[in-house]
């Protein structure tokens, strides 16, 4: 949605959706990720202040690990 239609509407969307951006990212804009967390139904956003594109490789498959377990990643 940031360069071209994804194929669905994101109003479809059901499951959690956690959106993460970094403040400083100079690949996508952070307002894309802003406005997808205005835009997917019920979406958690998390925005890292002090992060561009990608952080710590670590840190970010510590803070994914609810994509496999369903838990929360500040549990």
């Amino acid at each position: 949605m940031f360069t071209k239609p994804w194929g669905f509407d994101l109003a479809e969307i059901t499951v959690p959706v956690q959106v993460r951006y970094g403040a400083k990212d100079v690949l996508v804009p952070a307002a894309h990720g802003a406005w997808l967390g205005r835009n997917v139904p019920g979406a958690e956003v998390v925005v890292e202040d002090a992060e561009g594109h990608m952080g710590d490789p670590d840190k970010v498959v510590a803070e994914t690990r609810w994509l496999v377990t369903g838990e929360s990643h500040s549990t």
